[in-house]
Parts: structure tokens; sequence; C-alpha cells
């Protein structure tokens, strides 16, 4: 009866710099009489952004929701019925429109489109750089939703009536659309979550509300901007089960597990690395602006002041590559020749543009490394190590910028699939010269269910005691010089 009175659903529609590679639903169980959490996934479909041959960049809308409904009723076969509750996060700053007729796009711009770059300089145009900053707290970058969202009012014929961010709109398909072995669905109007809605440089500084200087310069219609609502909260009662808004964005919800208090430092390692300080309210000084410090919303209410990275996008990338090549690109073999290789001693600027876009990562990178290092020969080993090394670098130097912008003197956390990395995690211990924390699980799928449970009435302090005494948190102390 306990695993039933507290079971919840974490249906996440994860990152890997935006879940490019996966949607997964994860089923989490709080057992109240031994105070711990199991988790289990129950689904997983690969997933892929859509290239058209003009270089537009598209998210395939329908696939994603098939793919969330069959998650939804492999969970209730697996539960003989419907969860408890049901959360959706995933990356930031992707929306959709919906129409009149209550009908989503089916293949919305994503956040790499070129789009973005073209709406970025007509906001340019209207309102400066810095004084976006300001009133949202949001680094301007070509990847805001804002940058594509004004498209939407300058097209006359558009008949968009609203738009959801992505996560969003999955969320309200499981609470509105027929699933199997769960009750009869219900309605609800669109919605923002603050969490994801804080990416898109569209919501004031002070988080409540939309910004109306922003939605002005942008010439946005202030009618498409749904509600915003806080999170952790509940959007909708399906029968038994509670449509929660748990976090939104993962990095939200990676945060919520494993830097839940202001002050904390912690490292969300995908395919974005996301460099975080947990504090009271949005830094958004000279000095934060001119270092890259952006501003989202922590699920809870408070702030996560963030340097973002190109992470395991290069990696990925040259799996990719390498798989279409016919090579072996298993995890096991990639970490032999990389701890084989011997390092080439360079250290290249991870989020440079010209690895920003998909295609023959490891050519780009021997051809950065031939034009301005002269370096001609880089095996496969070496290139994996010279992504390593730099990415430890980076986040490093991320880490030291945010102590010395925010004052915050908390233990390095570090989670995602980068945690699983021994030796990316020693070497930025080394840089550091301090002892860092690595939490080799999948965070935001926690940080989702913790959410979820705390709405269900399991106290945040047992979720914390059970995370700060499992098996996956470990110290990593850097090497005696």
């Amino acid at each position: 009866r306990y695993a039933q009175e507290s079971r919840g659903l974490g249906d996440v529609y994860k990152r890997q710099d935006m879940g490019s590679s996966s949607i997964r639903a994860y089923l989490g169980n709080w057992d109240n009489r031994k105070q711990i959490l199991q988790l289990s996934e129950v689904y997983r479909r690969n997933i892929e952004v859509n290239s058209a041959p003009d270089g537009t960049l598209t998210w395939p809308v329908s696939v994603f929701v098939k793919i969330v409904l069959d998650s939804a009723r492999a969970a209730a076969d697996v539960l003989g019925g419907p969860p408890d509750s049901v959360g959706v996060d995933g990356w930031g700053v992707d929306f959709v429109r919906i129409n009149s007729e209550g009908l989503y796009e089916e293949y919305p711009r994503a956040y790499r489109d070129k789009s973005g770059h073209i709406g970025q300089m007509y906001l340019d145009q209207k309102i400066s750089q810095i004084d976006q900053y300001r009133l949202t707290g949001v680094l301007p970058q070509n990847i805001n939703s804002v940058n594509r969202l004004f498209q939407t009012s300058s097209n006359k014929k558009s008949s968009c009536t609203s738009i959801m961010f992505l996560q969003d709109m999955i969320a309200r398909v499981l609470a509105t659309k027929e699933i199997p072995g769960w009750d009869d669905p219900v309605e609800c109007a669109p919605w923002a979550s603050l969490g994801v809605a804080s990416t898109s440089a569209l919501v004031d500084v002070n988080r409540w509300d939309w910004n109306d200087k922003m939605i002005s310069a942008a010439g946005i219609q202030r009618q498409i901007l749904p509600s915003l609502r806080g999170e952790p909260s509940l959007v909708a009662q399906r029968g038994k089960t509670k449509i929660c808004l748990s976090g939104s964005h993962d990095t939200a919800c990676a945060a919520y597990a494993i830097a839940p208090e202001v002050g904390d430092i912690f490292v969300s390692c995908g395919s974005w690395a996301v460099v975080g300080a947990i504090t009271a309210y949005p830094v958004t000084t000279d000095k934060a602006y001119d270092a890259g410090v952006t501003n989202e919303m922590a699920t809870g209410g408070a702030n996560r002041a963030e340097l973002n990275q190109t992470g395991l996008w290069l990696v990925q990338e040259c799996r990719r590559q390498w798989e279409k090549e016919g090579l072996d690109i298993s995890y096991g073999y990639l970490d032999r020749i990389m701890q084989e290789a011997q390092s080439i001693g360079i250290v290249i600027d991870t989020s440079d543009p010209e690895l920003s876009t998909p295609g023959n990562m490891p050519q780009k990178i021997r051809e950065i490394l031939k034009r301005d290092y002269g370096v001609n020969d880089c095996n496969n080993g070496q290139l994996l190590r010279l992504i390593d090394e730099s990415l430890a670098v980076s986040i490093a130097n991320s880490v030291r910028i945010l102590r010395d912008i925010t004052d915050s003197k908390g233990t390095v956390r570090i989670t995602g699939g980068g945690a699983k990395d021994d030796f990316l995690m020693q070497q930025i211990a080394n840089i550091l010269g301090q002892e860092i924390r690595s939490a080799n699980c999948e965070a935001s799928i926690i940080g989702n269910i913790f959410a979820q449970l705390h709405l269900l009435g399991i106290p945040k302090g047992a979720t914390r005691a059970w995370f700060e005494n499992a098996y996956f948190s470990t110290s990593i102390k850097p090497n005696a010089k």
C-alpha cells in the first residue's frame, strides 16, 4: 500500500542537448517504510532532429507524441493501472504553436535552426543586448525562444492562438488524450511552466510575469503567451493521476536533486555542460553579463545563475559519424582508446561556433587542429582525449568564474553523462585543486520525481536523506602533484 500511495511516473523528455537522442519514461516508487526511492526505466525511444536540404532544423512533434503515449501505456501495463502522478521535463527554449482548433504544429523549428540568428539580429535593432539581459536575466543568444517567436507575429497568415513549450505540450497530451489503462482524460488550457519559460528571454527578471518591453520589442502578440505557472505545482487531475509541473527544464530538475540550497554549485554535464550556482535572486551585474552568466528559474523559486557551454555534444557527434563509418562506438571501446592515447597537449574551445552544428565532427575538429595549431595527425583516441581535456578546462574555469561573481562556496557537484567519465571527473578535480562530488545517476529524473513526491506529501528531508546516502554519490580528490 505504501508503494501505491507514493508512486510517481517521471515521463522525461530528456535533453541530450535537448533530449536530441532519446525520450525515456521512468517509474519512481517511494517506499515509506524503508524511506528509499526505487527507479526503473519502462520505455525508451531514440529521436533525432529533422534536417532539411536548406539547413532548416525541425522537431517531429507527432513522433514525440506517439512515443510518449506509448510510454504512458507501458507504465500502466507495469503498474496494472495509472500512476499516482506524472511530470515531464526536457531541454529549454523550444516551443510549439497551437492553432484556433487546439492543434499543435507538427514540425516546429529546433533551437539550433538558423532562424534564431535572424531573430536575434532583428531584436538587437529594437533593444540593446545589455537591456535585454537586465530585463530578463537571460543572456542574449540565437537559441532563445524570443528569436523564433517573433516570426509568428510578423506572419499575418499565422493561425497561432497560443504557444506551449515542448514539455508543457507533452504534459498536456498526457492530461487530455486517451491512454489505455489510465483514467478518463480531462481538458486543460495551455500554460507555461516557469522553469522552462525562464529560458525564453521573455519572462521578466522578477520571474512571475512576461516582460512587456521584450514582447513589444519583438513584436509578439501578448495574447499568444499563456499564463505562467510556478513549480512544483499541480496543473490537472486525471482521475487518480496528478499531472505535475515538476521542474520542466531538465537542468532545473537535476539541480533540485543535487544542489537544492542557495550557495550550492552544480554541473550538469550532458550534451550541454551547464555550470551553475543556486542564488536567491537573478544575478545581472555588468560583471555577470561580461562573463556570460545567464539566469533561469530553479525548482522551488530560487535562481540558477549559469554558464552554458558545449559538453558531450562533441563526443556524441563523433560517435554518430563513426557509426556511419561502421566503426566500434561502444563506450567501453572508446574509453579504452582514449585512456591509451597520448595527449597532444592542446586545449580547444569546445563551444567554438564551428562545432555547434551536426555533421562529421571528427573532420571539423581535425580541420581546426591543422589550421590553428599545425597538428596534422590525431587518431580517434587522441581526439577523444582532446575533447575531455578541453571540456575539463572549460568546466573548471566556469566554476571559478561563478564562485567569484556569486560568492558561492559550496562543494562542486557534477551529474549527467559526464559524471560517468572517470577521466573527465579526475581532470576537473585536478584543475580546481579541490574535492568534487560526482552523482553518477539520472539526476534530472530523480529531481523530477522528487518534486512529484513532495506534491504527494513525502517530506523533503526524507528524499534528501536518501539521496545523500545513495550508492551513486562519489568523492573525487585531486591527484597529488
